[in-house]
């Protein structure tokens, strides 16, 4: 199995877990920042892509009067680090943000 393939495979484990069940906005979230840091893309990866890109915000989006990123991303932190904490503590691959 390719390091690509390791990654994805622990993003299906983490999103198919529990504590990612309902959270939608954190899922889509996870899942792009993955695939873009895989595809090499995390220089691209700025506040306003991610509004319009995962969060289908218009593209004139001003992320000084909308946090909603901001918010998300926090959220998704502590996601991962509760994972990473409980289920996920033997996991061979860790995804971080």
């Amino acid at each position: 199995m390719t390091a690509d393939e390791q990654v994805r495979a622990q993003l299906a484990l983490i999103v198919s877990h529990e504590l990612f069940a309902g959270a939608d906005r954190r899922t889509r979230l996870l899942r792009f920042l993955v695939e873009q840091s895989l595809a090499g893309q995390t220089g691209s990866l700025k506040e306003s892509v991610i509004a319009v890109e995962v969060f289908d915000r218009s593209t004139d989006h001003d992320p000084k009067l909308d946090s909603l990123v901001r918010v998300e991303m926090g959220r998704l932190r502590s996601r991962l680090i509760e994972y990473y904490g409980q289920a996920g503590k033997d996991d061979p691959v860790r995804i971080e943000i």
